[in-house]
């Protein structure tokens, strides 16, 4: 699994659970796991400002951008290091390592603040992901996918 479960709770929340869907998704390059934890409205948001990225909308564009980064890292994998949860949120802090197809070893420290919903259908899904990220390992891989 490209989830290293050192933190996982033995019982998540449907919060929680919704979250880490979308993490698995993500280490895993599982396009269709990724868009199922994903709702409708769905907003990225790449932060720090600095990094001057604009908001990703909708689900079928951040599933694009995903499909666009993630095959040129080889043995991607997400370590865990923190879940926190509070009423309608879910921080996950995380490590994601991998060797990218650029020519460097690819580390960059992850903390994604998740907005879930309850769905109509009483499912949980996210709604919006604010992802946090070191500025200068992120500027290396947007300029080697030519982002």
């Amino acid at each position: 699994m490209p989830i290293a479960p050192a933190t996982l709770p033995a019982d998540p929340s449907p919060q929680v659970s919704a979250a880490l869907k979308w993490v698995e998704g993500v280490a895993s390059a599982n396009f269709d796991l990724l868009a199922s934890a994903i709702a409708d409205d769905y907003e990225h948001v790449l932060q720090p400002a600095s990094l001057g990225a604009p908001p990703i909308h909708g689900r079928d564009a951040v599933v694009q951008m995903y499909k666009n980064i993630l095959p040129k890292l080889q043995g991607y994998v997400m370590t865990i290091l923190e879940i926190v949860e509070g009423q309608g949120k879910v921080v996950v802090h995380t490590i994601g390592e991998a060797d990218a197809q650029f020519g460097f070893h690819y580390k960059n420290e992850y903390l994604f603040t998740f907005n879930v919903v309850k769905q109509a259908d009483g499912t949980h899904k996210v709604n919006k992901v604010q992802e946090f990220t070191d500025v200068e390992v992120t500027k290396t891989l947007m300029k080697a996918v030519g982002a």
